[in-house]
């Protein structure tokens, strides 16, 4: 596991109108002891908290390129 997850965050569309579609924000952070390169990936499954069936999965690649420590002088 090289992710640590952080926080999520939802923004209704129209928040004055109950029940009105809007977005999921996730927010994920790479574990301090990754120092190297790593590519992943994050599954996310859409189900209601009171329905008990899996819902559809939604799969989110992702990659980190570990940069070189350069020191400016």
């Amino acid at each position: 596991q090289c992710l640590q997850f952080m926080a999520k965050h939802y923004q209704p569309s129209e928040p004055h109108l109950m029940g009105s579609p809007g977005k999921q924000y996730f927010t994920f952070q790479l574990k301090p002891l990754v120092t190297t390169a790593q590519c992943g990936e994050v599954h996310l499954t859409y189900t209601r908290p009171w329905e008990h069936q899996d819902g559809p999965i939604t799969t989110v690649k992702w990659c980190y390129t570990a940069r070189a420590n350069k020191e400016i002088g």
